[in-house]
């Protein structure tokens, strides 16, 4: 036994522990200093956004624009131009958050202890509170305190800044004498309106970059994930739209009232904006808005995915109108295209499918080989990119495998949905398996998603999925299993799963995962129960076994009946060739200390290539077509800075990498033949599974039933009686409403003795 003096404990030989206790208390300090300066980062960052927001706030005062023109005064030079407030208060506090955003999670990184090893009791402190629902059925989905609030300053903002600019633009119209010859008033007040209207419309324009940046590190120092982030940007967009709709719809007015139909068609920049190019930007931005619309992108996702990078084109038509406004979104397209050059990289190598496995519900299981250094987490999410399939389209896909298999391999699961997943499933049925050699290519993007594993804060979890949403909860549970095997502590102790599929053949996707695979006696440490249910009442999705039994409930351990899954054949193939590539891990969410070299590289290359612009080019160019010119230096500006200041910095990440990040495996993944295995020739290391015909999972199985969440959260809430309860949700739109309002039902604070279900969404659709 230790003695607690260490002092003594040298004395008599136990040098050791003095050791160990200064190693500890070194250790808590240091942690100690992270945590503090994270804090302190943290409130740097909530000030640079009230910066930005004080801008928006100041700018229709008379106050803020004599303020705002001094600046612009003091600070004028003809190497970057006059808006030199813009830079101050809209750029620099975005870019100035993106720097401090990396050191953050750079800290985390390295000074967080592993997760699993120490467990934070979760609460309803603000984190919980901001990620509480409110409103859990509303034509914009599930919202939560912290959306509402995004939602909310955000149109206040822009109320702010139209209502009181046109109020006082308005009033200073009418008191002032007309004079003979000049417009109509009220055409004057159009203009004025239309102009309020396109400069309210740049407060959601500037930041709906930052959700479709995939790495971006604002979304990750607030633990966003990229796919809850994307409603965001539709939010953004779609304001953005109407308010540059109603700019164009204005401005037309006006035009047509005072005889002036021609100089919507003018290409000329007079007074100060090149209106054809506008109203050029405007129809692409409403035909990208059309296509993006959930009953149409949902039944043509080719349409949507290809109209959508039309985004380049109006970006373009959106300089060419208005050159002056770029300044205002200069940070966040700079930092979206950094982030796409990025993947860029990343997605050139090609990576070789290690494994693919048909199932016998039809979807199929794909395995690529990772470095051993490769990071990715439970609830990530991989872009992948086939093409044998589509050489264009990109899909996401959650991952289903834990790095801590020590396998390094990523796995994800697709279930044929569209024309693009059912080509994948083609190419693996059983006539082209015959013909095609197995040397499939693919591009990999990512991985993105939460890099803090906050399941694990949870004793007790709740995962409810919908058909093919049952992938992340595959990788949670492997995740939680592997811990358990490698003796970390505060884990989960009891999880219950609750899965709605439509057939009994969906039931093979979650019996990919066999728990005695990876602890034997898992029961013993950890308590998962499975309630699955097969949704379908039709007896003709059902097999011949259970064809007298369309509905009704049997259990999961003892039922026999489990051949039917296995009725149709699964294929399993391995890759032929003899060198497998694996995943690259140069990756927009990487290495932060890399990934801020990109940015800060990028960004100091186009202020000395716009700054030379200005001097050489813009200052000596005529009035008429300034816009065009301006814009074309600006974009070929901000192209250069990235690919060739910032690529300069990625070729050097790239070459760090090619000694910890080898492409080839290793030697005992090489010389896979190219081959097809029937499912009966494939068994589990522990047991035969299809002898059995029993699934590996404990609980109960509900033919032709759905669940009555109502009751079962009633239930849960007796049996969970006074606890914090992590609930995980992923399916359709209907199935997080239902579960979110449940969540909201039961909502109490915390010390009152009832149970708390804390919602968290982890579903996407694009």
């Amino acid at each position: 036994m230790k003695p607690k003096n260490t002092l003594l404990s040298h004395r008599v030989g136990d040098s050791w522990a003095v050791e160990d206790s200064w190693a500890v208390n070194f250790r808590k300090y240091i942690m100690g200093i992270a945590a503090a300066s994270r804090r302190a980062l943290e409130a740097l960052i909530a000030a640079c956004f009230a910066v930005w927001s004080l801008y928006w706030i100041l700018l229709p005062l008379d106050y803020g624009k004599r303020f705002f023109a001094d600046i612009d005064t003091m600070i004028s030079s003809s190497f970057m131009g006059t808006p030199g407030s813009i830079f101050i208060f809209h750029a620099a506090p975005i870019l100035l958050a993106t720097i401090l955003s990396l050191v953050i999670i750079e800290l985390r990184k390295r000074a967080a202890p592993e997760r699993g090893c120490r467990r934070l009791k979760p609460s309803l402190k603000l984190k919980h509170f901001l990620h509480t629902v409110i409103l859990p059925r509303t034509p914009l989905g599930v919202l939560t305190i912290i959306d509402i609030t995004f939602l909310a300053v955000i149109l206040s903002l822009v109320t702010w800044s139209f209502g009181r600019s046109s109020y006082d633009e308005v009033r200073a119209t009418l008191l002032s004498k007309r004079i003979p010859g000049s417009p109509p008033r009220w055409t004057l007040n159009f203009v004025e309106t239309s102009s309020n209207l396109a400069r309210a419309a740049l407060i959601p324009f500037s930041l709906l970059w930052i959700p479709v940046t995939r790495g971006s590190p604002l979304l990750r120092v607030i633990r966003l994930p990229w796919e809850h982030a994307v409603r965001y940007h539709i939010w953004l967009a779609q304001i953005t739209l109407t308010l540059f709709a109603a700019h164009a719809a204005t401005f037309a007015v006006f035009f047509v009232a005072n005889k002036e139909t021609l100089h919507i068609f003018s290409w000329r920049t007079t007074p100060g904006a090149a209106v054809v190019a506008g109203f050029c930007a405007l129809v692409v931005g409403l035909l990208m808005w059309v296509t993006a619309l959930p009953f149409l992108r949902r039944r043509h996702f080719d349409l949507f995915y290809n109209v959508h990078q039309l985004y380049v084109a109006f970006f373009i038509l959106f300089a060419f109108h208005m050159v002056s406004s770029v300044y205002f979104v200069v940070v966040p397209v700079l930092l979206f295209f950094i982030d796409r050059f990025i993947r860029l990289i990343q997605s050139r190598k090609n990576v070789e499918i290690l494994k693919a496995r048909l199932l016998p519900c039809g979807a199929v299981e794909l395995k690529f080989l990772t470095p051993p250094k490769f990071v990715y987490h439970p609830l990530s999410v991989v872009f992948v990119l086939l093409p044998s399939v589509s050489r264009l389209q990109w899909h996401p896909f959650s991952v289903t495998s834990s790095r801590r298999d020590r396998k390094n391999e990523l796995s994800i699961c697709v279930k044929p949905m569209g024309a693009w997943t059912r080509g994948i499933t083609d190419i693996f049925s059983t006539k082209k398996l015959h013909k095609c050699p197995f040397s499939f290519k693919a591009s990999l993007e990512g991985p993105y998603g939460d890099d803090l594993d906050f399941y694990l804060n949870y004793k007790t979890l709740v995962l409810i999925a919908g058909g093919i949403g049952i992938t992340p909860f595959l990788a949670v549970l492997k995740d939680i299993l592997y811990r358990y095997k490698l003796g970390n502590e505060d884990l989960p102790e009891e999880i219950t799963l609750f899965y709605c599929a439509r057939k009994p053949l969906d039931l093979a996707i979650l019996n990919t995962l066999d728990p005695r695979d990876i602890i034997s006696d898992y029961h013993n440490r950890v308590k998962i129960r499975v309630h699955a249910y097969c949704t379908s009442t039709t007896i003709a999705d059902y097999p011949a076994s259970l064809e007298n039994r369309p509905s009704g409930t049997v259990d999961l351990e003892t039922y026999r009946g489990w051949s039917f899954v296995y009725a149709r054949p699964t294929f399993e193939v391995q890759t032929q060739a003899p060198d497998i590539e694996g995943v690259s891990s140069l990756s927009p969410a990487g290495s932060s200390v890399w990934v801020a070299s990109v940015v800060v590289a990028s960004m100091v290359g186009f202020i000395l290539l716009w700054g030379l612009a200005n001097v050489i080019f813009i200052n000596r160019s005529g009035p008429h077509y300034k816009n065009y010119w301006e814009s074309i230096l600006f974009l070929a500006s901000a192209i250069l800075a990235v690919v060739v200041c910032g690529g300069f910095v990625l070729l050097l990440w790239s070459v760090s990498l090619s000694g910890d990040d080898p492409s080839q495996c290793s030697s005992a993944c090489k010389g896979f033949k190219s081959k097809h295995v029937r499912r009966g020739n494939l068994q589990s290391p522990n047991h035969d599974l299809e002898t059995a015909h029993r699934s590996p999972w404990r609980g109960d199985l509900h033919l032709g039933l759905r669940p009555n969440w109502t009751e079962v959260f009633d239930n849960l809430a007796k049996h969970l009686n006074g606890q914090d309860v992590g609930v995980l949700v992923s399916g359709p739109e209907s199935l997080r409403s239902d579960v979110a309002q449940e969540c909201g039902v039961h909502l109490a604070p915390r010390g009152t003795g009832k149970t708390v279900f804390h919602f968290h969404s982890v579903s996407f659709e694009l």
